[in-house]
């Protein structure tokens, strides 16, 4: 397990209390695999991933949970999960037919049932309405949320450690990127250094290329086997998640020495980013977080475009930053902070930002990297 008992029985007091509130009877967690997102609410609350097939777990509101998934994921569900009732369902039966007999076995064929309709399969859910047609389904996405939102200090520190874990991925691949290398090399190299130490998860895009006048440099996206060559930039989103918890380092590496137009472009988001946290704190709301950002971007001359960043947890996205959005911010809440800055003629482009963690009366910056435009060893040392 990737929590404590303790920390198991708030998050599972949390979803009693939510279940009490909006009158469910039970609430069904769908996991998707090997989906890397639409899976935050099962590992919440059974501290499992699903790596094959769908599963499901019918949480009753009182009684103990019962899953259902395939042979091979219900191994990792007897091992790690939180539910001691595991039920297998074979390629030529109906889980959803099962996770009818689950939910009548807890005496449920009428009242209200929650779950996230996102992950709902289609053909569950005209069998379900067929089979138990007293039932209400209620999506409630939103209650999940609200539960992500209150973290605890165990939380806090899973994410400290995934931030530490970004900043030596990152300094490692300032040892070893070089001319030559392919854009998948250099995000295997940082996934598998991750790996090694302690990531359960990745979500890693890149984009390299000159820093040229007259072109935009290119979307940040999934890694291609583009070469990089002496002069680039390489931009990268450097996510791991420790016990499920994301941070993200996003950062900008120079293939040789590091030109004046980028330096500048660096500086300006780091004072943005600067603005943005002297207002974070307990009590700000997301939308004044951002607002600061695109003021001091633009008090410096420059423009800026969306995403300015967002906030994090047990999903990578659960707040974008942006002006006017009302979210209020507490203790142990986690922001994203990554403005893309562009000259005012839009002829030359930057990404950069980091992880902070909102204390009780401000904020901490998260994995101690600097803010110097570094390039890479390798590249330095043939320039």
């Amino acid at each position: 397990m990737y929590f404590s008992q303790t920390e198991t029985a708030r998050r599972r007091d949390m979803l009693r209390d939510t279940m009490e509130g909006l009158d469910l009877e039970a609430v069904v967690l769908l996991a998707p695999a090997p989906a890397s997102t639409g899976q935050e609410e099962f590992y919440f609350l059974q501290n499992d991933y699903v790596a094959s097939g769908l599963s499901a777990t019918v949480i009753p509101r009182t009684g103990d949970p019962t899953t259902i998934s395939p042979y091979l994921q219900s191994l990792s569900h007897a091992q790690f999960s939180t539910s001691t009732d595991n039920r297998v369902y074979g390629e030529t039966q109906s889980p959803a037919a099962l996770l009818e007999d689950v939910l009548k076995e807890n005496g449920i064929s009428a009242g209200r049932v929650g779950w996230r309709w996102s992950n709902v399969p289609a053909y569950w859910y005209e069998y379900l309405r067929g089979a138990l047609p007293e039932v209400e389904w209620v999506d409630i996405s939103g209650a999940f949320k609200d539960m992500w939102y209150r973290k605890s200090s165990e939380e806090a520190e899973a994410g400290l450690r995934s931030a530490e874990l970004a900043a030596a991925g990152y300094r490692h691949l300032l040892e070893v990127i070089e001319p030559g290398m392919t854009e998948w090399d250099v995000v295997s190299e940082f996934e598998n250094f991750t790996y090694r130490n302690g990531a359960n998860r990745n979500f890693t895009i890149v984009a390299s290329g000159p820093l040229e006048s007259g072109r935009a440099f290119q979307e940040l996206r999934p890694a291609t086997r583009r070469r990089l060559e002496p002069g680039d930039l390489v931009m990268m989103e450097m996510t791991p998640a420790v016990s499920g918890f994301y941070t993200q380092l996003v950062r900008t590496i120079a293939v040789g020495p590091a030109t004046d137009h980028a330096q500048q472009l660096k500086d300006v988001a780091v004072g943005a980013i600067r603005a943005a946290t002297e207002v974070l704190r307990p009590g700000a709301t997301v939308g004044q977080v951002a607002s600061a950002l695109e003021s001091a971007v633009e008090a410096a001359g420059f423009g800026t475009s969306f995403p300015f960043g967002h906030t994090v947890g047990v999903d990578l996205v659960l707040d974008r930053l942006l002006p006017g959005l009302d979210r209020v911010l507490h203790e142990h809440d986690t922001v994203i902070i990554h403005p893309r800055v562009h000259t005012p003629d839009g002829h030359y482009s930057f990404f950069w930002g980091e992880t902070y963690l909102v204390t009780a009366d401000a904020n901490l910056r998260m994995g101690g990297v600097g803010d110097e435009l570094e390039s890479t060893r390798r590249a330095l040392a043939t320039h």
